[in-house]
């Protein structure tokens, strides 16, 4: 499901990892039309300005 054949990395000025087209556009497509309302998502500042989907934080 994955493609990792594409992955650089660069180590400065910290490790990171750059991966292109790691999904083929067929699962990209699926995740994108299930992804869940933004309504569902609560904000929450206090983590850095991120938006929370779960029962735990909600």
């Amino acid at each position: 499901m994955l493609n990792y054949g594409s992955a650089a990395f660069d180590y400065e000025p910290y490790p990171i990892c750059y991966i292109t087209d790691v999904l083929d556009e067929d699962t990209y497509g699926r995740l994108v039309e299930t992804y869940p309302d933004r309504e569902l998502f609560e904000y929450k500042p206090e983590l850095g300005h991120k938006f929370s989907l779960s029962e735990v934080n909600n």
